[in-house]
């Protein structure tokens, strides 16, 4: 684990696929949509880590040039966009945006996020770029009970909370 000493609450814990008594496997669906931005080249970069935010932390703007899918595996996170904001916690899986302008933060003071990604970017293109002056939008300071902020689908709308 990252961050040795968190405390991490069973509610901001994934809770993974466990194979029943008797079964072989098991599937546990994180994330099943259709996505018109993934990169047409022959060949692509693939980047898949583990990334993680400090509690409280914030990860500066920035624009990706390749969709960015993201397990949240700990904790939560906010990503804020010039006119919206996204909350997502563990158990949840989304796709970022291709070139879209934000940032993200954990607006939890005492429990850390962790998540791991994969992104597909074309070859000529670095994955992330960080951006200079961001939009002028004020910073929600927690997230909202029951995490009530929309999510964004994969299609650019918002999909149920």
């Amino acid at each position: 684990m990252i961050f040795e000493n968190a405390e991490i609450p069973d509610e901001l814990r994934m809770k993974v696929a466990r194979v029943a008594e008797g079964e072989m496997f098991a599937r546990q669906s994180l994330l099943d949509e259709q996505v018109t931005t993934i990169p047409k080249d022959p060949v692509v970069r693939v980047w898949a880590y583990q990334g993680a935010i400090a509690a409280g932390a914030d990860v500066p703007w920035h624009i990706h040039n390749g969709p960015l899918i993201v397990v949240c595996l700990e904790g939560e996170a906010i990503l804020q966009f010039e006119n919206e904001v996204m909350h997502y916690k563990a158990g949840d899986a989304f796709i970022e945006p291709v070139g879209v302008l934000h940032r993200s933060y954990n607006p939890n003071p005492d429990v850390p996020f962790l998540g791991i990604s994969v992104q597909l970017t074309p070859p000529d293109r670095d994955h992330v770029v960080n951006m200079g002056e961001p939009p002028q939008v004020d910073r929600p300071l927690v997230a909202p009970p029951g995490g009530a902020l929309p999510r964004r689908s994969a299609k650019g709308g918002r999909a149920a909370s």
